[in-house]
């Protein structure tokens, strides 16, 4: 019989949306170590389910409220997190709503747990 481990489960959003310039992913910038700039999305309560878990961490982080996502990938090397082993569950979705509006309501956004903005290539690299 096996006995399972138990890693801190998260789910995160690929938030993808058209702007002028090229397509830009959704960041927020973390509001707790490791600082630096991250996809929206944090642990999975209990009860919840995973994509249900995705949907909350990204209103929750950035007031956007996404109905439709498909699950990307699951990402768990053991030294991907600096805090610990994390099996991450990543969700993407690609907003097609007005980039005008997109930039005015989420582009530079200050809530009580993140800063937000659209990024770009020279965000994204490694």
């Amino acid at each position: 019989m096996l006995s399972p481990t138990a890693y801190p489960v998260a789910a995160d959003v690929v938030l993808i949306a058209p702007f002028p310039d090229g397509l830009r992913v959704l960041l927020i910038k973390r509001a707790n170590p490791p600082p630096g700039w991250a996809l929206p999305g944090g642990f999975v309560e209990p009860s919840e389910d995973l994509p249900d878990a995705a949907r909350r961490e990204l209103h929750e982080e950035t007031g956007i409220r996404i109905r439709d996502l498909v699950q990307v990938g699951a990402y768990g090397r053991p030294d991907r997190d600096p805090r610990g082993r994390t099996v991450s569950v990543v969700y993407g979705a690609v907003m097609d709503r007005s980039v005008h509006t997109i930039g005015r309501s989420v582009k530079s956004v200050h809530t009580n747990r993140s800063t937000k903005k659209w990024g770009g290539d020279t965000d994204l690299a490694p």
